[in-house]
């Protein structure tokens, strides 16, 4: 998701309560103080299918916290710390409990601006050593078993060292979730207007990412409290997905009427459903559900993915 503050510019940092005044706006900040906590519990659902068939399924869940570490007039340093869960889908991790007790917990600092804008991670190198010393001990583990269930599963180790042994890696363990709870902060919209702004999307064959239009509306408001809910959209740009296959099929040699006939029968969708239910004072969500759909037929493959992600305040742990 690309920050759209270039194209909502109405934000005004001069007054402490921004536009609230204005019954029409409705402005994202974060009003967080050091020692606040807030728990949630955060859900993951995946499936893919093949031609109609589910080939994936899967859902986790955990809960996470909320902390308020520390606060400058410039930016606030947040601690979200969660349950260690990335092996558990393995079928080994009853048998590695013992190791993985050591490790339960993952704490990531990082840092938003004064408004709550997400920023960056701050001890992605500390978290990294932390996994990779885990699953050296868990390949340890399986390589000294005489499980042969244990020597064919612990060829999922390597590939994870090499993921999470990085600081990209550490990212892709959270910043998903933290860029859905990040993401209206520091703008003020106006609720009486529906936004359309152009967006980007990542592709999966790499390269460059295909243009999107994404597209915010509000649904409801309550100035009691402090609360409102807002739909975020986005969708591929049928032209340029068109233009990324073409190039895909030009990686593989493949041109001419060929092309064409392919190109006529290839469809790549991604759309983005998110629901955000939030209190924009003090700047946390009470929900947010993000779901997105993949649907592709492409070079004879036809599959379907959907992902879904749940984040919801537990209000008996919620403290201000």
């Amino acid at each position: 998701m690309m920050r759209f503050l270039a194209i909502i510019i109405s934000i005004c940092i001069a007054s402490p309560l921004l536009s609230q005044e204005d019954t029409n706006k409705v402005a994202f900040v974060g009003y967080w103080n050091v020692g606040d906590s807030y728990s949630f519990k955060v859900s993951k659902i995946d499936k893919s299918w093949e031609d109609g068939n589910l080939k994936d399924e899967r859902e986790t869940s955990y809960i996470a916290r909320f902390v308020v570490i520390d606060s400058t007039e410039k930016s606030y340093t947040i601690q979200w710390s969660y349950e260690n869960t990335i092996l558990n889908r393995f079928s080994f991790v009853e048998d590695v409990n013992h190791i993985l007790e050591k490790y339960k917990d993952i704490s990531i600092v990082y840092k938003t601006d004064e408004l709550g804008v997400l920023q960056s991670i701050v001890n992605g190198k500390e978290v990294s050593n932390q996994m990779v010393a885990m699953l050296d001990e868990v390949e340890s583990f399986l390589n000294s078993s005489d499980n042969a269930n244990h020597r064919i599963t612990k060829t999922v180790i390597p590939p994870l060292k090499e993921v999470y042994g990085s600081q990209s890696g550490i990212e892709q363990l959270v910043m998903k979730e933290l860029q859905y709870f990040h993401y209206p902060m520091g703008v003020e919209f106006d609720i009486t207007e529906t936004y359309s702004y152009p967006d980007k999307v990542p592709s999966a064959f790499g390269g460059r990412p295909i243009a999107a239009t994404g597209t915010i509306e509000f649904n409801t408001i309550s100035r009691e409290d402090n609360f409102c809910t807002f739909t975020y959209k986005l969708a591929l740009d049928p032209d340029d997905t068109k233009e990324m296959i073409k190039q895909v099929f030009k990686k593989m040699g493949i041109s001419g009427k060929d092309a064409k006939k392919l190109l006529e029968k290839s469809i790549i969708e991604i759309n983005d459903t998110n629901e955000y239910a939030y209190y924009y004072y003090p700047g946390i969500p009470h929900k947010i559900e993000a779901l997105r759909e993949t649907q592709f037929n492409l070079l004879g493959n036809n599959g379907k993915r959907v992902d879904k992600l749940v984040i919801e305040l537990i209000y008996d742990d919620a403290a201000q």
